[in-house]
């Protein structure tokens, strides 16, 4: 019942909001979640070898808990989202016959380049720097407890946009090359999941750039999308971690039919059997869910320390969707109401603006990643930094325009 309602509802968001809104990551990634998990855990009942079977494992009531959950925060986030935005004005900005264009203050294309290599290496280097003693290369632990969250979180969120600005500016070949190589040489070393972005980099700055791209090339980006998820989660299975025993390891990894077909029941069902589970077996706190959404920066609340205990196993963390849920409907129902709210209003404020359209559908997407498959408070840090980006935008437009001004006494003024 609740995952036809979903599809539903999925079906209003595109029809009355669009395919580029916003809205949708979350209403997709929620419903593909619930249709594909009931389908899994009921149909299949698919053994993985990977320890995130958690759907046979939780109990029926369990899982029907988390087909009400998937829904009701995609109800209210859509209900938010609708509430806030304008009609389709959202969607100005990518009407035009010419393709997503970026002009960025009529500056050369040296400038441009010379800007998107520079902010290449800032990523670079806060990914690499976030695991210290060169823990990307070599490490015993899959999650070192030195590691620096922030700048792997920043490094994280700005990856993406990275990749799909250099497409849109017409970046020399060459360069791209070596930023996918950089982007992807890092990520294997620490069996990240955003190894996904690669591939999907391509597919987006195609979609919005509205290229005649061959059927082919999508479809190998899509399938190498699934395939990166499922490296990423093999590779976490090692007993040392790094770029070179990651490589030593590479002959005795699955095919990769079985890592693709891994991955997709990854992206959606687990999502769906880690609810359940996670809601039938967490342990948790009020004082917990006000850790996670405090705007502090983690170590002056504690996070550092209490992030561990928030998990299932070493590999997956409690997700958002179950925090919420053990606080109450009403807490869960806010939560995504005020999510949604957050994000019509950004696109309503920016819709004029090009690059900022582009942050905003991508911290969309991460957004949507983030609450079904991570803690809360990563999830909330998202809004929280979209939050911080207006802000930033705001001031700087204020600025800009008292600067440019004219003065009142100009005309009055002698030669």
């Amino acid at each position: 019942m609740f995952q036809i309602s979903s599809l539903v509802l999925l079906c209003i968001v595109i029809r009355c909001l669009g395919i580029r809104s916003p809205a949708l990551p979350v209403i997709f990634l929620f419903s593909a979640s619930s249709i594909a998990g009931w389908f899994y855990v009921h149909v299949l009942a698919p053994d993985w070898e990977l320890p995130f079977n958690y759907g046979a494992r939780a109990s029926l009531d369990a899982l029907a808990v988390a087909d009400r959950v998937f829904f009701m925060a995609s109800f209210a986030f859509a209900i938010g989202f609708s509430a806030f935005v304008r009609s389709r004005s959202h969607q100005t900005v990518f009407k035009s016959d010419k393709g997503w264009e970026l002009k960025l203050g009529g500056q050369s294309l040296a400038r441009k380049q010379f800007l998107s290599v520079s902010v290449f290496l800032l990523v670079f280097l806060c990914l690499y720097l976030s695991y210290p003693e060169h823990g990307v290369i070599y490490r015993n632990e899959y999650l070192p407890k030195d590691s620096i969250r922030p700048l792997h979180i920043v490094g994280k969120l700005l990856l993406p946009m990275v990749l799909v600005h250099a497409h849109l500016i017409g970046l020399n070949r060459y360069l791209l090359s070596f930023y996918y190589l950089g982007f992807a040489l890092i990520l294997f070393g620490m069996a990240s999941r955003f190894m996904v972005f690669l591939p999907v980099a391509y597919l987006v700055a195609s979609f919005l750039g509205n290229r005649s791209t061959r059927p082919i090339r999508l479809l190998v980006a899509g399938a190498g999308a699934f395939f990166f998820v499922g490296l990423a989660m093999q590779l976490r299975t090692s007993q040392s971690h790094g770029v070179i025993p990651y490589l030593n390891s590479v002959g005795t990894l699955p095919s990769i039919f079985d890592l693709m077909i891994g991955a997709v029941g990854y992206a959606t069902a687990f999502s769906y059997a880690l609810t359940a589970f996670t809601i039938e077996n967490m342990t948790y706190a009020a004082s917990d869910f006000f850790i996670s959404i405090d705007p502090r920066m983690g170590f002056m609340v504690g996070w550092y320390d209490l992030h561990s205990l928030l998990r299932n196993n070493t590999y997956a963390p409690y997700n958002a969707l179950a925090e919420l849920h053990y606080m109450g409907w009403s807490y869960l129902l806010f939560y995504f109401f005020f999510a949604g709210a957050v994000f019509a209003f950004l696109r309503r404020y920016h819709c004029k603006d090009r690059l900022s359209a582009l942050v905003i559908y991508t911290s969309a997407w991460m957004f949507a990643f983030q609450v079904a498959q991570y803690n809360l408070r990563p999830a909330t840090r998202v809004v929280y930094y979209m939050i911080f980006f207006h802000l930033c935008i705001y001031i700087f437009r204020r600025v800009r325009a008292s600067a440019l001004k004219p003065s009142l006494s100009a005309p009055f003024q002698r030669e």
